[in-house]
């Protein structure tokens, strides 16, 4: 009963206080105001996603390296890759240049087919790509990826920038 009576006091006094406070305004029509000592967020440059598109053989440059898919390998065979029913292996060769005198490393690799199924990346037996490029340097590395055997066309993306926003896109013809 206590409880109930004091429920019923606090909201009382929450109406009038509200009623006498000139400074609560109500509207059905809320607009954004300013608040003392809020922080607004400002977006750089370097801040916005990016994507720029590349074909095979073309040179993909920023201010930092540069990135080429010399060749494609649509038939890659070996014994030691177990391929699902339906899937083949195709191998990615690529060329980074680091421009700076510092170490680069690499970012994550992804590749879908044209119709947006992934494909499934694999690692070769015969071949160790190092994801770490010495300064000023170029390095060849290989990709592999396990795709359905009736794909036309893929498309290789790979991520770059201060926080990854900066994407590149190979759309590679089969």
């Amino acid at each position: 009963m206590i409880k109930k009576i004091l429920l019923i006091t606090v909201i009382v006094f929450t109406f009038v206080a509200c009623e006498k406070n000139d400074n609560i305004k109500v509207s059905s029509n809320p607009e954004k105001v300013k608040q003392e000592n809020s922080i607004e967020a400002k977006t750089t440059e370097e801040d916005k996603a990016e994507t720029k598109t590349f074909k095979t053989n073309d040179l993909a440059e920023t201010n930092n390296f540069t990135l080429q898919i010399k060749k494609v390998n649509t038939n890659y065979k070996e014994q030691y890759l177990d391929i699902a029913e339906g899937n083949k292996i195709i191998r990615l060769d690529l060329e980074y240049n680091n421009k700076t005198d510092s170490i680069a490393y690499l970012s994550e690799f992804t590749m879908k087919t044209k119709d947006n199924r992934n494909a499934k990346e694999v690692f070769s037996a015969n071949y160790t790509a190092s994801y770490e490029i010495s300064p000023n340097s170029k390095s060849d590395l290989s990709l592999f990826y396990e795709i359905p055997k009736d794909t036309k066309e893929v498309i290789l993306y790979y991520q770059h920038g201060t926080l990854l926003n900066k994407t590149l896109q190979f759309n590679i013809k089969l």
